[in-house]
Order: C-alpha cells, then sequence, then structure tokens
C-alpha cells in the first residue's frame, strides 16, 4: 500500500470548469407572473412563490460558485505544495 496521492491535475481543472459551465448554466429565472388566473389569490400566492424560488436557486448557483471557486483554489494549493516538495527532493 503507498501512501502517496496521486492528483492528475488537467483532469480536477477540467472537470471544475465543466462544473462551473454547468453551475451558469442553471435556469434561475422562472416565470414573472401568473396573469390569466381566475382567482387573484391563488395567482398572487404562485406568483410569491416563484419569487421566493427564484432567489433560493439565485444563492444556490452563489453558493455553488463559491464551492467551485475554493476547489480551485485548494488544487493550485496543493500543485504548489507538491512542486515546492518536488523540488526539495530533487536537491538532495
Amino acid at each position: 500500500m503507498s501512501d502517496e496521492i496521486k492528483v492528475v491535475y488537467a483532469e480536477v481543472e477540467k472537470e471544475l470548469a465543466e462544473l462551473r459551465t454547468a453551475i451558469i448554466a442553471v435556469q434561475t429565472s422562472i416565470a414573472s407572473s401568473i396573469q390569466a388566473c381566475q382567482d387573484m389569490i391563488t395567482a398572487e400566492k404562485v406568483n410569491k412563490l416563484n419569487e421566493s424560488l427564484q432567489q433560493i436557486l439565485k444563492r444556490y448557483q452563489k453558493i455553488l460558485l463559491n464551492n467551485e471557486s475554493m476547489a480551485n483554489k485548494a488544487i493550485q494549493k496543493l500543485r504548489e505544495v507538491d512542486e515546492t516538495l518536488a523540488a526539495g527532493m530533487r536537491k538532495r
């Protein structure tokens, strides 16, 4: 059993880029209002629910983008540490 962790940075970066594209593509807009509804109270409730859902989706998208960004930073830091350690080993 090896204690070595192998990271294929190109694959990780590719997957993170695909994740970012998918997050950005999430549709956060919902039909703005229901106008042709017989019951105005029901239409108002549905419109309020739509607004709430849209806000939730936008917050979720923002959280996902933040997570993707943090993952990218972590991978870059891991790469830097890996390169520093490798350079130190080569000097020996």
